[in-house]
């Protein structure tokens, strides 16, 4: 058929207020050339000849039917509105002018997502016709002109709710057409979709696609879980997410097969991180064995080659942006696990019960127990980055966020490692080093970091943290009286002064502070300042602050330690665990002499036997050696029980 009167033909049809394919008008566009001409009017890649006629004979602007879905535009119905873009919607509403070839793009946009019988039977016999014309959508690009704004493609949205629409009507014939490959590209279908990825109406097609699939949607599971193992193996099958994954992960190697310019390059991994970070959100991927099975954006694997990424790139030029990237998916990763175990913790328990780990299947969990050091490696690199020394930046306090939520991990850990370092000794200077540059955000940051090792009686953080970096604590908050992180630093030494009493006397931290001669010119001082501005009114009497009333209102119990951190329940109940510790062992007295002498430690310290750091190191050593002998009794039995 002239392609010129076909175009004409149908666009007196789609002139009619609600446009029907009825079984007469099928008969028609079941003829060579015609349903590929109405997808034509969403992708606008009219044939020459029509190019032409349109050029010599522009349509006119201000059809009858223009002006009554302009004058219609604030009456139109929810479901008439959740079809438009936000442009479009906007333009409605306002009776802004809209052109005749954007509502008759609509028009058939609608014939997709209303279909009549007719229509439905017509569309599944040329649904092969139907995507290799809507994939015509983008051929301006292999023409050299090349469109990175939503913007500049008002019909993406109509593009993007037709697939959709194919996609519910005929899932499994669709995701096979999508898995072919275009004539006039030699990409798969699915590639195309990945290139494009960086357009939102493109990530939320492929959500609409990743919700049907997933085990984890039970609106969907209810109905047919049968057919959602069928459309699961569909998508394995193409590997459609293994190589949205791959493109992120090695950018580089696609760069040379589909020979993409570097801007489109960024732009697609842009579109990447967006789209998965809405992927873990919308199908709850809360861990490795979580939400979207057949995704990629679960595996171990993929997490393991993000962090080598931010591990390996600071040493490659322009890095930082992709580094970024990998970090928001990584946070995106930790937030969905946190937010998860918040309102799970009931399963939370169940899942440890058969973890090998002992612990939750998440990302905390995992990162935990397979990548803290490399988390700590990445902040030393940004503490040796000369680009962000001077700045304190996302990028930094998005990190120091990770490293806090993996240390709270460990205190949930079944099997404790109470002599393994949690964070490097240069880790230590940089976050130190921190904190006299940086201003209170991070300063708050920091002594909740201090405040959670402390907490958790971690005894290798404490020693590390007391004898190489409290003396400078301490000399700043005397010599100066004029600075920011004087009241953060107040609140910090006042946190190890209550920590210390509830630890046993001959723990290292009560020990430890007993012998500083430092902390001891400070204590007054310490007391005085914190009676003065948390306890007493303002102007009262100087030789009221030291009276033994007052020391209790900032010790343990009171009001001013609930405050700054021990009114936590699971702060409270890990105080109350601490003489489990290895520094219960050498506690000679019952149990209620331990409690005296911790109601009286500043009192009773020298009555109370001391021990040295080599005999401590030999029973650390000998607990060790039994956990050891007892695993590997147990794996013995469990070889002869097979």
């Amino acid at each position: 058929m002239d392609p010129v009167k076909c175009y004409y033909f149908i666009s007196r049809f789609l002139d009619s207020d609600i446009p029907t394919v009825t079984t007469n008008f099928k008969e028609f566009l079941v003829k060579d050339g015609v349903i590929q001409m109405l997808v034509k009017f969403i992708t606008q890649n009219y044939p020459k000849e029509v190019v032409e006629e349109l050029k010599n004979n522009p349509p006119p602007q201000n059809t009858p039917a223009l002006l009554a879905l302009q004058q219609k535009g604030p009456d139109l119905t929810e479901e008439e509105l959740s079809a438009l873009s936000i442009e479009e919607r906007s333009n409605f509403k306002n009776k802004k002018n809209v052109s005749v070839e954007l509502i008759k793009s609509y028009k058939v946009m609608n014939l997709f997502l209303h279909p009549s019988p007719p229509f439905i039977s017509l569309a599944k016999d040329k649904l092969p016709v139907i995507v290799s014309t809507l994939f015509e959508f983008f051929e301006s690009e292999n023409n050299g002109i090349i469109n990175y704004d939503e913007n500049s493609l008002p019909n993406i949205h109509h593009f993007s709710k037709v697939l959709s629409s194919l996609f519910y009507q005929f899932t499994f014939d669709f995701l096979n057409q999508l898995s072919e490959i275009q004539p006039s590209s030699q990409k798969m279908y699915f590639q195309i979709l990945v290139e494009h990825i960086y357009l939102t109406p493109i990530q939320e097609l492929f959500l609409v696609i990743a919700k049907r699939a997933s085990a984890s949607v039970n609106e969907y599971q209810t109905s047919n879980p049968i057919e959602t193992k069928k459309i699961q193996k569909t998508l394995q099958k193409s590997k459609v997410f293994s190589l949205i994954s791959s493109f992120f992960v090695q950018p580089g190697k696609y760069i040379l097969i589909i020979n993409l310019k570097t801007e489109k390059v960024n732009l697609i991994l842009e579109g990447i991180v967006e789209f998965v970070i809405k992927s873990i959100e919308a199908l709850d991927i809360h861990g490795p064995d979580a939400g979207f099975t057949i995704s990629s954006f679960q595996n171990k694997e993929f997490v393991d080659s993000l962090i080598k990424i931010m591990l390996n790139e600071p040493k490659k030029k322009d890095s930082f942006q992709l580094r970024k990237q990998c970090l928001s998916i990584i946070n995106s990763l930790c937030k969905q696990s946190i937010e998860y175990s918040q309102k799970n913790q009931y399963q939370q328990e169940k899942e440890s019960i058969f973890s090998p780990s002992g612990s939750p299947s998440s990302w905390v969990f995992y990162l935990t127990t397979n990548h803290l050091p490399n988390v700590c490696k990445i902040l030393i690199d940004i503490g040796n980055d000369p680009n962000q020394k001077k700045t304190l930046g996302s990028y930094r306090m998005d990190m120091f966020n990770i490293l806090m939520e993996l240390i709270k991990a460990k205190a949930t850990f079944k099997r404790k490692t109470p002599n393994q370092p949690y964070l490097p000794v240069e880790l230590w200077y940089f976050l130190v080093e921190w904190f006299f540059q940086f201003n209170n955000i991070y300063h708050a940051k920091f002594f909740y970091l201090v405040k959670e090792l402390f907490s958790q009686g971690h005894l290798p953080s404490i020693k590390h943290f007391c004898t190489n970096h409290l003396n400078r604590f301490i000399t700043f908050y005397l010599d100066n009286e004029q600075s920011e992180c004087k009241g953060v630093i107040l609140i910090l030494l006042n946190y190890i002064r209550i920590s210390a009493s509830q630890f046993p006397a001959n723990h290292f931290l009560p020990t430890y502070l007993k012998s500083n001669d430092q902390w001891n010119s400070l204590y007054n001082t310490l007391i005085t300042n914190t009676i003065k501005q948390y306890v007493l009114p303002w102007g009262s009497d100087d030789n009221q602050f030291n009276s033994p009333s007052n020391i209790d209102k900032i010790d343990f119990g009171s009001d001013f330690a609930d405050s700054i951190g021990f009114g936590d329940e699971t702060i409270t109940a890990s105080t109350q665990n601490k003489k489990l510790l290895i520094d219960t062992e050498f506690t000679g007295s019952s149990n209620n002499n331990q409690n005296n002498s911790n109601n009286n430690n500043n009192n009773n310290l020298d009555s109370i036997p001391m021990v040295s750091d080599e005999e401590r190191a030999k029973l650390e050593e000998e607990l060790l050696k039994d956990e050891a002998n007892k695993k590997k009794k147990k794996n013995n039995n469990q070889k002869k029980k097979k």
